[in-house]
Parts: C-alpha cells; sequence; structure tokens
C-alpha cells in the first residue's frame, strides 16, 4: 500500500485566483443553509466553479421574481462587473474570504 502526500497548504483570506464557471442551478436556501436559512422557500441560484484543481460553490444569489432587479442585489453587481449573468465555462475572479472560502469577486 502507497503513502498517501500530507502536503497541504493553507489558503489565505484576500488570496486571489481566476476560476471558471462549472455549474449553475436553482435550490432552494432551504436547502443550502438548512436551519439558518432566513426564508427557507426563497429560490437561489446556486453557482459553482473550479479553480486549481478545487471545484465547488462560489456564490448564491436571490433568483428575482422578474427580469428588472435592484441595483443593489449581488446579481446586478455580478452583472455590473462582468457585463452579462453567469453563465457555465465563463472565467471569473475568486478571492478567498475572511475565512479562506472561495468567492466571486464583485
Amino acid at each position: 500500500m502507497g503513502k498517501e502526500s500530507m502536503e497541504y497548504e493553507i489558503r489565505q483570506p484576500g488570496q486571489k485566483a481566476k476560476g471558471i464557471i462549472t455549474q449553475i442551478k436553482t435550490q432552494k436556501a432551504s436547502e443550502i443553509y438548512k436551519a439558518a436559512a432566513k426564508n427557507p422557500d426563497q429560490l437561489l441560484l446556486v453557482v459553482s466553479a473550479k479553480t486549481d484543481g478545487w471545484t465547488g460553490r462560489v456564490a448564491t444569489f436571490n433568483k428575482p421574481a422578474s427580469k428588472l432587479i435592484s441595483p443593489s442585489a449581488k446579481l446586478a453587481k455580478f452583472i455590473q462587473k462582468y457585463k452579462r449573468p453567469p453563465e457555465t465555462g465563463m472565467p471569473i475572479d475568486l478571492q478567498a474570504d475572511s475565512k479562506g472560502f472561495w468567492t466571486i469577486v464583485m
């Protein structure tokens, strides 16, 4: 039996990377945040991306009820930065948050 490598690097808050959106799906807030969901039935757009061999959730956006969205909404901020809504295969900028989790730069 081979010996597994135990070399790890700790992602630092503020660390930056380039990513590619791999999946966008609609889920209820309760499916993502469980009991901590403030509005369990709220529909969310869940965005996953890959970077440097890692793939996972990098953002959730409230799914708009109409085509007109508030400029303060996270989805609007994404569109303002990237000039279009999130799409699978789209390149994005990622940054590690204060807990070291990758998030989309907006």
